[in-house]
């Protein structure tokens, strides 16, 4: 059975989130209410113009992360100006760095053909026949097993 919260309370539950005093879980803890409430209470707290704090510090991090790519982009372009670094396509480090990846995979080009792409044509033609069959009459209809057929399916086309 849940409990009923007055509006004074939670008006001053929002107000201590938004102030930044108190954290969700301490709050939720000192008034013995879920802290999915008082996060849910946020998301709702949307008033047109105003944004909840929950989007909020969402849009903070962003715009911090942006900040620091845009900051290593220009800092690259300075250096091309002063001819101390090559162009910034060839520079794989500064890419990874960018994009927030291990440099590795910036170097890593994957050549394996998806072998089921095969069956997936073949089980989307069938069901353009068929579209009430499901993976155990297809995979009869294909002659093939009905355990690939399912997989497939799950993979590519649900």
């Amino acid at each position: 059975m849940f409990k009923r919260i007055s509006k004074e309370i939670k008006d001053e539950i929002l107000g201590k989130v938004a102030e930044g005093k108190f954290s969700v879980p301490k709050l939720a803890e000192q008034y013995a209410i879920s802290d999915k409430t008082i996060y849910s209470w946020l998301r709702n707290s949307t008033d047109g113009a105003n944004i909840s704090a929950v989007e909020f510090n969402k849009l903070r991090r962003e715009n911090d992360e942006l900040k620091r790519i845009i900051g290593i982009v220009t800092l690259q372009m300075e250096r091309e100006k002063k001819g101390k670094a090559g162009p910034l396509a060839d520079n794989k480090k500064l890419i990874a760095t960018a994009i927030g990846i291990n440099r590795k995979n910036v170097y890593f080009k994957n050549i394996e053909v998806d072998p089921d792409l095969e069956v997936k044509n073949q089980i989307e033609a069938c069901q353009v026949d068929n579209p009430s069959y499901g993976h155990r009459r297809i995979a009869w209809d294909l002659k093939m097993n009905h355990k690939k057929i399912l997989r497939v399916m799950h993979k590519h086309l649900y």
